[in-house]
């Protein structure tokens, strides 16, 4: 459609959206008088212009269905939407705060509420990376103790007990089963 209204200056699609743009009333004088000279030069372009008027015609006839709410009530739905969507949000920051909070509060609780008197420990056993083949056989296994708070073995600080012999050593080891 386009090409019929080449004539070798003016492409068709130049051709084409000048005469859209005169339709709709969007073109300056200059390109106004360039349109009605094509319209009394040109048969084509013509029949082009009006094709085109008439499709303008048949749109503006198509009936348009009347407005039922004013546009300002659609806005303020729109608006009210909007802010409760903000008020929502907001709740969510607010509750994830408060729940913060209370984690925080509840391990500053725990925490003093349970100072060191009262906290469990595991206990640990500190065993020899190796032990001499003759020593081996001197140690028996033994169960699993728990220490809380205290000590299962009194140790005094100033006595430093070193064995000298192997009946030191079992003596050592008897020592701590009698608990």
């Amino acid at each position: 459609m386009l090409d019929v209204l080449d004539d070798g200056q003016n492409s068709g699609l130049e051709k084409f959206e000048l005469l859209s743009a005169y339709l709709d009333g969007e073109v300056n004088a200059s390109e106004r008088k360039q349109v009605e000279l094509w319209l009394q030069e040109d048969a084509v372009f013509k029949a082009m212009y009006n094709k085109m008027r008439g499709m303008h015609a048949a749109i503006e006839q198509i009936p348009m269905p009347p407005v039922t709410e004013p546009i300002n009530k659609f806005a303020d739905e729109v608006f009210a939407k909007i802010d409760q969507r903000r008020q929502l949000r907001f709740l969510k920051v607010v509750g994830g705060a408060c729940v913060a909070g209370m984690v925080a509060a509840g391990a500053v609780f725990t925490a003093t509420f349970q100072g060191s008197n009262h906290q469990m420990q595991m206990a640990k056993s500190v065993l020899p990376t190796s032990v001499p083949n003759s020593l081996s056989i001197l140690v028996k296994p033994t169960p699993l103790m728990v220490a809380l708070n205290d000590s299962i073995v009194q140790i005094s600080p100033n006595k430093a007990v070193t064995p000298k012999s192997k009946a030191d050593i079992i003596d050592l080891l008897d020592d701590g089963d009698d608990l």
